[in-house]
């Protein structure tokens, strides 16, 4: 695999932070980046479910989105962004006023440069959000006249459970709430963390994990578990893992143990080692494919129902981007 064609894991959970540079939205912390407080949104649903298409390229789900009446246009839809993005030009050729400077990145990286960009109304088939600010700037790696124009986030949408069927290809909007967590399909996760967090085991070590639609990896993990994870042969390089600000080296490598997340489990699973992964694993589409994932982010719960027997099989990453 050529270096140059491998976008593993592009605003994904890993990789796509807002953060605050001179906006009157930003929150203080003492340490590391600040995390983007984005102002309440109005809602409006033309039934009580909604259910839209979705297309995978390059294993990303894609949807059609509508801008202030216009379009539609592909964006992802990415349970590893935090916040919604769009390219910068684009946006200027939309005309979407353009407000104060934002910081996009990812944990670990400088970030890049990006502006509020004020959208009076994004739909997405009978969804329609009204006063929703995405961050426009330059870096998307998005090529091509019918490539994604953005990333759009299901963070915002406080009050609907927001659902990835990837068994049927579809996202379903509706409007509820989860059930209390019981660690084996629903799974709740802290305030603390901007995107939900929860607890994997790999080879009978419990880590911390998101669960990343935009990812290319099954399993993405710290680079310095390489070394005291039981594997069946030393990692072997896997081109570049790229985000929006980071480009490190990635190795894959075969784990010699179980994956296990709730009551799925997987045996010997295909890992991808790499410095992205900053105490937090990755879970990604090969394997989220086989599950029908529901968020609910007004109670910070998330549903994962898969195979009946409870049995994922390893599956390939997403073929690299050319």
């Amino acid at each position: 695999m050529r270096a140059s064609r491998s976008w593993f894991a592009a605003l994904s959970a890993a990789c796509l932070a807002l953060t605050a540079a001179r906006s009157a939205n930003a929150q203080p912390a003492e340490h590391g980046p600040t995390m983007m407080k984005m102002p309440p949104v109005q809602i409006q649903m033309a039934s009580d479910s909604v259910v839209v298409p979705m297309r995978i390229q390059d294993g990303r789900i894609v949807v059609d989105v509508m801008l202030d009446g216009k379009g539609p246009f592909p964006f992802l839809f990415d349970s590893g962004a935090h916040g919604s993005v769009m390219d910068l030009e684009f946006a200027k050729s939309q005309n979407l006023p353009l407000g104060g400077e934002v910081r996009v990145g990812s944990p670990g990286g400088p970030g890049r440069t990006g502006r509020f960009a004020t959208v009076k109304q994004v739909s997405v088939g009978g969804l329609s959000v009204q006063g929703m600010m995405i961050v426009a700037f330059t870096g998307l790696p998005f090529k091509g006249p019918d490539a994604p124009r953005g990333v759009l986030s299901p963070y915002g949408l406080a009050g609907l459970l927001v659902t990835f069927d990837y068994p049927t290809s579809r996202v379903i909007f509706t409007r509820g709430a989860l059930p209390e967590p019981d660690g084996r399909e629903v799974f709740g996760w802290s305030t603390q963390q901007p995107l939900p967090v929860i607890s994997i085991t790999v080879a009978g070590q419990e880590l911390d994990a998101n669960l990343d639609t935009g990812a290319r990896f099954a399993l993405g993990l710290p680079d310095s578990l390489a070394k005291t994870l039981p594997l069946a042969a030393p990692p072997v390089d896997a081109g570049r893992a790229r985000t929006v600000d980071q480009d490190v080296a990635a190795r894959t490598a075969r784990l010699k143990g179980s994956l296990t997340i709730g009551r799925y489990s997987l045996e010997n699973p295909t890992v991808m080692f790499s410095a992205l992964h900053l105490g937090v694993a990755n879970v990604g589409p090969p394997l989220l494919r086989q599950f029908s994932l529901t968020l609910d982010p007004a109670n910070r719960r998330l549903k994962l129902e898969g195979p009946p027997n409870g049995a994922m099989i390893d599956a390939p990453a997403a073929p690299p981007t050319p």
